[in-house]
């Protein structure tokens, strides 16, 4: 009879206490429920058009808003592709160069995910539609069309493209606010593209598939990825560097070790390039903790460029000798940040820390370490009670820190490599097919990677332009992209209404 008692009393316990996390969650969710709401970024709510017709005027005024984007800045894309060598022979030639160019653009600007998606979306209305404001757009090709002309041409072309349009941007002085210290920030990533159990092209990468037998491999494509970074995630795809297989082959067994000697080789390849291509820009990078080493830091202060770069624990083990040394010592300075987002900052740092490398550690190099530690407040999922979080970021520094710039830099230096994530992810997962290799051709398949920036850029450039925003704010970014498709593709436009709105004046600003 008592065990029985005792077992009720413990269940009585249990649940009068869950019933207290219950009430605790449901009173924490009502003090926080409005600035929930106001954080949701697409509108929950149905059609609010009094009739089809006011819809159809709506989509319409859409798509003259984007034209006016594609307007500025394709005729100029087209005109550098039109340079490329065409190897094709000009008696069978159906299909112009620039014309398949076009094509390959708007598959991404519009999210179509493969060759064979195009061939069966991209119908007579969308060329119809497309000719009226692109003459170029002359004929309507099969994908494999472009794929064959991409395996043909010197595809690095593009590339050179998608430099001559940020150089236009810079020009046109459409970066310069996401300028720090005067400086473009770039961002570098290294990231996956696809992956096979079977050798699909002599210049993939190849590693032992974990769990399997010797011998049984799993071969990848792989890139270094260059971008400028903007605001609020959102960057301009500059430059990629493909890993192949005859200059990154090696067969460590430790493949955090591999992965940071080819990466560390791609960006010296990658920088390289990028000099050569902006050799008088005021450049600042941004990199992660496989780059903290020597010679990648001697390499920047020789470009004359700025950097931050993520210092991971263990990571330059004389550094952080010196760091301790220091702290035991009270040489650390400090400064309290602001609290931005409920998350308050307080930065710590150290200027002229000794840091010796190469052989005999006969080379060294001046750097100066920040640490930011940040703490903020959330709700436990199981008692529904505030609790304070606790996170560190450390950074090596190109520039002496002091309490006027350590959070400019650690802020808007330091931490949007994270910019060049969301970009992968969101080439990835949100429309542009990142991971689908559209050719097993190693030239192709680079082709239609950079065609694939192209239209990443461009539809950076319309759907945060200030009058394409409000747009996106009520639908998404993908929610907006497919009413531009449903538009394009459902109906001829109004093309005096749009040729009316597009060819007066105006100014294309970015609203991020």
């Amino acid at each position: 009879m008592t065990k029985t008692s005792s077992k009720v009393t413990r269940m009585m316990r249990r649940n009068a206490k869950r019933e207290e996390e219950k009430k605790a969650r449901k009173e924490y969710i009502g003090r926080h429920e409005e600035e929930r709401k106001t954080k949701r970024n697409i509108l929950n709510r149905k059609c609010n058009y009094e009739s089809s017709e006011e819809e159809m005027q709506e989509r319409q005024k859409v798509v003259a808003e984007a034209l006016k984007v594609y307007r500025r800045y394709l005729p100029g894309i087209l005109k550098d592709l039109s340079q490329i060598e065409d190897p094709r022979n000009p008696k069978k030639i159906e299909h112009k160069l620039t014309m398949l160019m076009l094509y390959g653009m708007l598959m991404f600007i519009f999210h179509i995910k493969s060759r064979r998606e195009a061939n069966r979306e991209i119908t007579k209305i969308v060329a119809d539609n497309i000719r009226e404001f692109f003459p170029e757009f002359d004929s309507l090709p099969h994908a494999d069309t472009l794929a064959r002309l991409l395996e043909k041409i010197d595809v690095m072309e593009i590339e050179n493209a998608i430099i001559k349009l940020a150089k236009r941007l810079i020009a046109d002085k459409k970066l310069e606010r996401y300028k720090i210290f005067n400086r473009y920030v770039i961002v570098f990533d290294g990231t996956g593209k696809f992956s096979r159990d079977w050798e699909w092209c002599e210049n993939c990468l190849e590693r032992h598939k974990k769990g399997q037998p010797e011998g049984v491999n799993k071969y990848y494509a792989y890139a270094l990825e260059a971008s400028i970074a903007l605001n609020n995630g959102l960057t301009i795809p500059l430059m990629t560097e493909f890993l192949e297989r005859d200059d990154y082959s090696t067969y460590s067994d430790n493949e955090e070790k591999r992965k940071q000697d080819n990466e560390i080789k791609a960006f010296k390849k990658l920088a390289t390039r990028l000099k050569k291509a902006f050799p008088n820009l005021k450049i600042a990078v941004t990199l992660d903790g496989l780059f903290a080493n020597g010679p990648i830091m001697e390499m920047c202060k020789k470009f004359g460029w700025d950097f931050m770069i993520t210092l991971k624990d263990g990571s330059l083990k004389t550094v952080w000798e010196d760091i301790r040394g220091l702290k035991r010592r009270d040489k650390i300075e400090k400064y309290a940040g602001a609290t931005i987002n409920g998350v308050k900052q307080e930065f710590l740092w150290i200027n002229d820390v000794d840091y010796y490398y190469g052989d005999n550690d006969n080379k060294s190099i001046k750097l100066n370490v920040v640490a930011c530690e940040e703490t903020w407040v959330e709700i436990d999922k199981n008692t529904g009670l505030e609790v304070e979080k606790k996170g560190k970021f450390v950074w090596l520094s190109s520039r002496r820190l002091t309490e006027r710039n350590v959070e400019k830099r650690c802020n808007f230096i330091g931490r949007p490599r994270w910019n060049i994530e969301t970009q992968n992810l969101v080439e990835k997962h949100h429309g542009y097919s990142y991971q689908h290799c559209f050719s097993y051709n190693w030239e192709a398949m680079k082709g239609f990677h950079y065609l694939m920036h192209l239209g990443y850029i461009i539809n950076t450039l319309t759907l945060y332009s200030t009058t394409m925003i409000g747009k996106v704010k009520e639908l998404g970014v993908r929610g907006t992209v497919k009413l531009l498709w449903k538009t394009f593709s459902g109906c001829i436009l109004d093309f005096k209404m749009i040729n009316s709105v597009i060819n007066t004046k105006y100014q294309i600003r970015l609203a991020i």
